[in-house]
């Protein structure tokens, strides 16, 4: 059963949004990573560190706006960990998704 308790903000959902669309992509468009990053760096002051699925992701997209001129090795760190978080948050997500399509399926 996955863990209910935790909200996602409109901020939280807007920065994982813009990361997916950022770290996602196979092809690199800078005008649109510009963008996304542009977007991050506006939300992240209103995320809610208290979420720890929430906490990472800010962490680290610091660590990536600090290093987005250089795109060196703390960048591709943060993409990776970024990436790794993702990971964590949507299978929590599938996880309370799955737990609503449980209850659906014995309400009938």
């Amino acid at each position: 059963m996955a863990e209910t308790s935790l909200k996602l903000t409109k901020y939280d959902q807007v920065l994982v949004n813009a990361l997916m669309s950022l770290v996602l992509p196979i092809v690199v468009r800078h005008a649109e990573q510009e963008m996304h990053l542009d977007v991050i760096h506006r939300v992240l002051p209103r995320v809610n560190r208290e979420h720890h699925y929430i906490l990472p992701l800010a962490d680290w997209s610091e660590v990536m706006l600090a290093s987005r001129s250089g795109r060196g090795s703390d960048w591709h760190r943060a993409i990776f960990e970024i990436n790794r978080a993702l990971a964590a948050l949507t299978t929590w997500r599938l996880g309370l998704l799955m737990d609503d399509l449980r209850a659906e399926k014995q309400e009938k």
